[in-house]
């Protein structure tokens, strides 16, 4: 079944390789290996893009298993931010994600932003080298009064401008992030 996984990882399939991690954690013989893998996925350069997104985004809505998403590099854009940002609100499993230099732009973020609003198990968000912008600062910022649960936000290099910066500082201030 592991092989099968990794077949279906190489074609994109999600799903598929999703209900099959279940499979193999619901057998009481599965490895810590195993755990590690239905567990963390890593997409990062490229190997998921924008034309492979809804497949994944219907695996986060679906899942049960998988805590950690590592997305870096796979030029999703603002379009992509929005298709994730409508799996979070289904999704009550993970806890880490990496969108580092995908271009969300304002507009991917104040997808997610709308999302880290609801979404009460994501501990750690990566949106370094995205575009963001001051507008998507601002916004990120007011979710951030909302959000209860995130404990890391990296938004390095997001040309945040002094407006975008000023806001996510006096989040700060008000939050435990």
């Amino acid at each position: 079944m592991r092989k099968e996984v990794r077949e279906y990882f190489k074609q994109r399939k999600f799903l598929k390789a999703l209900e099959l991690f279940e499979e193999i954690l619901k057998n009481s013989q599965h490895s810590p290996e195993d755990q590690q893998n239905a567990s963390i996925w890593y997409f990062s350069s490229n190997k998921c893009r924008l034309k492979n997104l809804n497949e994944l985004t219907n695996a986060l809505c679906k899942n049960t298993t998988l805590k950690g998403l590592n997305l870096v590099w796979n030029k999703l854009g603002s379009e992509g931010g929005k298709a994730l940002a409508d799996a979070f609100y289904k999704n009550s499993t993970l806890i880490s994600l990496s969108l580092e230099s995908n271009a969300l732009g304002s507009g991917g973020g104040k997808s997610l932003a709308d999302a880290l609003c609801k979404n009460s198990t994501l501990t750690l968000l990566n949106l370094r080298h995205n575009q963001i912008g001051s507008k998507g600062g601002k916004t990120l910022a007011d979710a951030l009064c909302k959000n209860s649960t995130l404990t890391s936000l990296n938004l390095e290099n997001n040309n945040l401008g002094s407006e975008g910066g000023k806001a996510l500082a006096d989040d700060f201030a008000r939050t435990s992030l």
